[in-house]
């Protein structure tokens, strides 16, 4: 099955060439990042954009935390509170849900899901990963080469200190906009579609202990809200590649 998304991708073959992007200085900076070890080229602008100037190009700030609420007032799904939880049981009991968790929450129920996709084999899988910071994939780095593997596409978005080995995926390395400030994990597949979107609740962590960290997020499972979330996530990539 062929896999489809933005410009760049390709089929079962294995996907596109990665391309860097720069921005015009104002907006928020975006830069496609390519693996470590391999070289970064330069990005053309669009033949439609032709008063940009060659690598350089316009973002809208996105957040998917809000995307998330909002789509799921339209779409008619009931997100249920569960005020202070430990995370995944809750929240996979619970099924479309808002949470107040910490640290070891976050992980658990990332854990989870990211093992459905590896061992489950879900070829079909769609994911976009977003850590904040890039250093924070060296805990996960060998899962989620695993995962590169599986799924048909990865991205991976986060504020750029560190560029993981993660072969086949998209690196994304991101700034001043409101998606390298969320934690987020959403697997569109046909068997599986998951959610996880969180902000911190006292802002970037810097200069606390990482179990003082406090998260408020959405957990979402109803296939409809996490495709529509899949859908904005992609329409926003398309905006600027």
């Amino acid at each position: 099955m062929a896999a489809r998304g933005p410009a760049g991708r390709s089929g079962a073959g294995g996907p596109g060439p990665r391309r860097p992007v720069k921005f015009l200085r104002g907006a928020p900076m975006i830069r496609l990042m390519a693996p470590a070890g391999r070289r970064v080229a330069r990005l053309c602008p669009r033949p439609s954009r032709p008063e940009i100037r060659k690598g350089e190009l316009p973002v809208l700030n996105f957040s998917l935390f809000e995307t998330v609420i909002k789509a799921g007032k339209e779409l008619g799904v009931p997100l249920r509170s569960l005020g202070e939880c430990t995370l995944p049981g809750e929240a996979l009991e619970a099924g479309n849900t808002t949470f107040l968790t910490g640290l070891a929450g976050m992980r658990a129920w990332c854990r989870v899901n990211e093992r459905i996709v590896i061992d489950r084999d879900h070829r079909d899988a769609r994911i976009f990963v977003g850590f904040q910071r890039m250093s924070r994939v060296r805990g996960v780095l060998r899962r989620y080469q695993k995962i590169c593997e599986t799924a048909a596409e990865l991205w991976v978005f986060a504020q750029e200190d560190w560029r993981p080995t993660l072969p086949h995926a998209r690196l994304v390395a991101i700034d001043d906009v409101d998606l390298c400030r969320e934690w987020f994990l959403l697997i569109d597949s046909k068997k599986h579609r998951a959610l996880l979107c969180a902000r911190e609740i006292d802002g970037p962590d810097r200069g606390r202990m990482q179990g003082e960290r406090r998260f408020e997020g959405i957990s979402a499972f109803h296939p409809k809200l996490v495709h529509a979330a899949g859908e904005a996530m992609e329409d926003w990539i398309g905006s600027f590649l």
